[in-house]
């Protein structure tokens, strides 16, 4: 039973950990977004005024202004119409939109001001040479300010359950622990 409880526990401390990256977007820190037809782009976000350089995919832990950034991967791109448009879910007002053109640098850069937590749509389309259009969806999650220090509190608080009921339970484990506290008192 034991055993039981702290696996389940261990599969809840890694959604939490896998989610606040969002996780389920892309690759690491970034998005590679698949547009279709062996064509790739790059998506980042900054929000420079709270987190400097750190990239965010399709979770952005705070409102405010973000820098959204595409990188056009596939180099055929740069010959081809693409257009932005965001828009908030929750009240389908775009908040954001670029008409397609050409360009011809391969990264488009933007800042965009998330004016609340919530759901947005991003939506990329491209013109292809024969005139036909492909059309890509991303789903962003903006979330509060401090929403980040909550879940890394509520896993500090899961950690620690977890370590208490083990010491409570396992009279080595408590001789263990015991014996590493005594030694951090001898310093």
């Amino acid at each position: 039973m034991r055993l039981q409880v702290l696996f389940a526990l261990f599969q809840f401390l890694i959604l939490q950990l896998a989610v606040a990256d969002g996780a389920g977007g892309g690759t690491g820190q970034f998005c590679r977004i698949d547009l279709g037809k062996d064509l790739y782009m790059m998506f980042s976000a900054y929000t420079p005024e709270i987190s400097a350089t750190q990239r965010y995919c399709t979770e952005i832990p705070h409102v405010g202004v973000t820098d959204i950034t595409l990188d056009f991967e596939s180099y055929e791109l740069r010959g081809m119409e693409v257009g932005f448009k965001m828009i908030d879910k929750q009240t389908g007002k775009v908040i954001f939109e670029e008409p397609p053109r050409k360009i011809k640098g391969g990264v488009f850069t933007t800042r965009v001001n998330f004016e609340k937590p919530g759901h947005y749509d991003m939506f990329v389309v491209v013109t292809l040479p024969d005139g036909s259009t492909l059309d890509k969806h991303v789903h962003i999650l903006v979330r509060e300010e401090g929403q980040r220090l909550a879940n890394t509190l509520m896993v500090l608080v899961v950690l620690f359950a977890v370590f208490y009921f083990v010491y409570l339970s396992s009279a080595s484990f408590r001789q263990r622990v015991d014996s590493v506290i005594a030694l951090i008192k001898r310093f």
